[in-house]
């Protein structure tokens, strides 16, 4: 049986929030990796401030005016995840779930003609009866495409959200904007210069380095397609 909760001092760390306020947090209700996702009650009240406490979170969730992904959720427990949007419609404000530089995850505020974009990473495909590829992706969707369907395992989709039409391919090669979320660079961004079996060649703003494609998601083609931190 999956627990309810767990300790906060055992939390992931990229989690953004005060370690010993209190003894346990919710464990979020997520198809993603838990050090990439927070539980929706969590970052409404400790890291967006827009509540006090948890009860006036489910008071707010209630009123069904918070949106993940353009779909509404009442649920505390909900995963909110990387490159998800989390939309508040009474202030009419925005945000994407990010990794900053210290490898914590947190929301960086975006406008409306964003809000309707999300990046997806492939991470598995395969081919089911009937003669469609089934694609898996980062946030724990599949989607069924025609078996032609030119997409590999690394490459992104840019879905328009909440529809799941895909707008734009980004594959994984020389010439991508990436976005890392993992390893030494987490939270960097540039383009790649060189692919070298699992590394590549990345020029930032501030300097090239090298790095696995296991964290690389692609974003853009020369220039990211979506706002970014600043760093």
């Amino acid at each position: 049986m999956v627990k309810r909760h767990i300790k906060r001092l055992a939390a992931p760390k990229s989690w953004s929030m005060l370690r010993k306020s209190n003894i346990f947090a919710s464990r979020p209700l997520s198809n993603t990796s838990m050090a990439l996702s927070m539980p929706l009650g969590m970052i409404l009240r400790d890291v967006l401030g827009v509540a006090e406490t948890m009860h006036e979170v489910k008071n707010i969730l209630q009123h069904k005016k918070v949106l993940i992904d353009g779909i509404r959720r009442t649920d505390h427990k909900f995963g909110v995840g990387l490159m998800d949007v989390l939309s508040l419609a009474d202030i009419g404000k925005h945000y994407r779930m990010l990794l900053n530089p210290r490898g914590k995850l947190v929301m960086h505020e975006i406008a409306d003609s964003e809000a309707k974009l999300k990046p997806c990473k492939i991470i598995g495909k395969r081919i089911i009866p009937g003669a469609q590829l089934q694609i898996s992706l980062h946030d724990g969707r599949n989607l069924l495409m025609p078996a032609s369907t030119p997409y590999k395992v690394g490459d992104t989709i840019m879905l328009n959200i909440p529809e799941q039409s895909v707008q734009e391919h980004f594959k994984l090669e020389k010439g991508c904007f990436i976005f890392l979320t993992a390893g030494s660079h987490i939270g960097s961004a540039g383009v790649v210069e060189a692919v070298k079996e699992k590394l590549l060649v990345v020029a930032s703003k501030d300097e090239k380095f090298e790095t696995s494609t296991k964290g690389a998601f692609a974003i853009g083609k020369q220039v990211p397609k979506i706002t970014l931190l600043r760093t």
